[in-house]
């Protein structure tokens, strides 16, 4: 599984943050290039963006070995990398976007990759990337299929938050009812 790979691969120091750096690259090029892109490097940002939920999955575990989670430098690097991939997203391209696969891409996986983001962020940050995310993807007719991908991200978002809370509640209620007290709450 994936997870055994990280435990065996990215539980050396420091290595999430090439993770961070080569991802936050491939993003600004796309940002700065939209117009006249280099083959490569938009291969590069396809292949990022089918493959986001991971990376990130990537970078939060490797962290947590290298135990950096709770630093803010992390959560800074990492927030870097969220802000990049919005200013991706807000990009108008109008109705030839050449972005607009990899933009489908970031969009379908993100709320996989949300699970992860707990692990680093407290809640009201998680809010704020929620809304950063769904600013970054305004209606328009060029990108109603982004905005119908967006729909479905809050709504697999929300599923995840809501089986979240149901397992928590189920979790610490069969705690208490056994006489553990481990949990004091959230």
């Amino acid at each position: 599984s994936i997870d055994a790979y990280i435990a065996d691969v990215y539980a050396f120091p420091d290595v999430y943050t090439p993770l961070i750096s080569h991802s936050r690259a491939a993003f600004l090029y796309a940002i700065q290039h939209t117009t006249s892109p280099n083959p490569s490097m938009f291969k590069q940002l396809t292949l990022l963006s089918k493959c986001f939920q991971y990376v990130v999955r990537l970078i939060v575990r490797s962290a947590s070995c290298s135990q950096v989670t709770d630093s803010e430098t992390f959560r800074r690097q990492l927030q870097c990398l969220l802000d990049d991939m919005f200013m991706l997203l807000a990009i108008q391209g109008g109705p030839k976007d050449l972005l607009i696969g990899c933009k489908a891409f970031l969009l379908r996986s993100f709320s996989s990759a949300f699970n992860e983001l707990p692990m680093v962020f407290p809640p009201e940050q998680l809010g704020n990337i929620c809304m950063s995310l769904l600013n970054s993807v305004p209606y328009h007719p060029d990108n109603s299929k982004l905005f119908i991908y967006k729909l479905r991200m809050v709504g697999s978002i929300a599923q995840s938050v809501l089986d979240n809370e149901v397992l928590f509640t189920i979790h610490t209620t069969n705690c208490y009812q056994f006489g553990s007290r481990n949990y004091a709450g959230r």
